[in-house]
């Protein structure tokens, strides 16, 4: 049980910091560009 809850709360991480990278990669092209 806890396994899956760890399991659970780092593919969260996971996603959230792959959501804030491209969120990152979109500010960083709009200030180049």
């Amino acid at each position: 049980m806890t396994f899956l809850l760890d399991h659970k709360f780092l593919l969260a991480f996971l996603l959230f910091c792959f959501a804030l990278r491209i969120a990152f990669n979109d500010v960083s092209v709009g200030v180049w560009v």
